[in-house]
């Protein structure tokens, strides 16, 4: 099954888990790179958890989701416009002072998990890996443990970096 296709299939069970993790620890580390009001680019943007405490405290955001289902859930949920969006299909060039994402599981190689959902597990070094070269500078990344209490072993790899020059495509 691809991912697509498991959060279209259970859209509300997964909107239902995770729209109540408690988010409040992760906020202010990517928070504190944008000025107060900015506007963010909310990737995988799930059951709109994140959208709707960006708004909330007072972010112009922009919310997409490559799942179609996902995108109705988040939408009824925040009363906010999702785009449905695959990462390969972002177009927006200069429009975000920040993108936040919030899904590099750590560890190693390729897996399914106990639902059958498809992941792709990355080190620090790898997640470095993908970032050099991209035009972001003050790369930041660290592991820390998920907020999910059904999950307290799973770590988390963690990035925020900025935008070194004005070509980036956000």
């Amino acid at each position: 099954m691809t991912a697509q296709n498991f959060y279209n299939t259970h859209a509300q069970q997964y909107s239902a888990y995770t729209k109540n993790l408690n988010m409040t620890t992760v906020y202010p580390l990517f928070l504190k790179h944008l000025t107060p009001g900015g506007t963010i680019l909310d990737c995988g943007c799930g059951s709109g958890r994140d959208t709707l405490a960006f708004c909330k405290m007072g972010y112009n955001v922009t919310a997409m989701d490559g799942s179609e289902e996902m995108c109705k859930i988040a939408a009824e949920y925040t009363h906010h416009k999702i785009h449905h969006k695959h990462f390969c299909e972002i177009n927006w060039v200069n429009e975000f002072d920040g993108a936040f994402y919030a899904s590099f599981k750590h560890g190693a190689g390729e897996r399914l998990d106990d639902l059958g959902r498809f992941y792709t597990d990355y080190s620090q070094d790898q997640v470095r890996q993908i970032f050099a070269g991209s035009g972001f500078g003050d790369l930041n990344v660290w592991i820390s443990k998920s907020q999910d209490l059904n999950k307290p072993h799973e770590e988390l790899v963690n990035v925020v970096c900025k935008k070194s020059c004005t070509d980036n495509a956000f």
